[in-house]
């Protein structure tokens, strides 16, 4: 802020330069704030991704404990075949590697309005 004070100065436009009170977010409102968003699947836990699991029906799978978000995200279909899957279930590998795509997007487009609604009540609150 001095430099642009001190610029402003030199050009003569100090006039122009209003300064505002800072905005700062409390830990309250931090908190509401990341209790609504969901998390990102690649940062669930092992337990999260059972959960997931569970709730849409994926049956027959074999998941160890190593596996979590971060784990299966970075899996492709076939890696998922051979490593999840035995032989004779080996195209659920594909509803899998589809559900997790569809329930990413699902969380990151949740993420981007939750992100540009915070940005547009801030610069509600700076005007």
């Amino acid at each position: 802020m001095e430099t642009l004070k001190t610029i402003s100065t030199i050009a003569g436009m100090n006039e122009n330069i209003i300064e505002e009170k800072s905005h700062s977010i409390t830990h309250q409102e931090a908190s509401l704030q990341q209790s609504s968003i969901p998390k990102a699947l690649k940062h669930w836990s092992h337990e999260e991704l059972n959960a997931f699991l569970s709730r849409k029906k994926v049956d027959n799978i074999k998941l160890t404990t190593k596996h979590d978000g971060a784990a299966i995200m970075k899996m492709s279909v076939l890696s998922m075949k051979s490593q999840l899957f035995d032989d004779r279930y080996k195209d659920n590998a594909e509803r899998l590697f589809n559900l997790l795509r569809s329930e990413n997007d699902r969380i990151s487009k949740l993420q981007r309005k939750e992100r540009r609604r915070v940005a547009n009540d801030r610069k509600g609150k700076m005007i």
